[in-house]
């Protein structure tokens, strides 16, 4: 059982909570020499790139994370 973040009702049992990304920065990655080792002792480069990162995420019922995927 837990207690969903956006309508606040406590779930049925049994039930699992969705968790929601409500929050996200964009984050760049260096480049990083020799940074990930193969088999055989070989280093490969890692070209870092852009990517996404989790801010905050929030549990909601199945029924509210329906509800937060519609475009408002």
């Amino acid at each position: 059982m837990f207690i969903c973040d956006k309508c606040e009702k406590v779930s049925a049992e049994r039930q699992t909570p969705t968790r929601v990304v409500v929050e996200r920065r964009e984050k760049v990655y260096p480049y990083r020499a020799k940074a990930n080792k193969l088999p055989g002792g070989i280093f490969k480069d890692d070209p870092g790139g852009k990517g996404w990162e989790i801010v905050r995420e929030v549990l909601m019922c199945l029924f509210c994370a329906k509800q937060h995927e519609q475009p408002a």
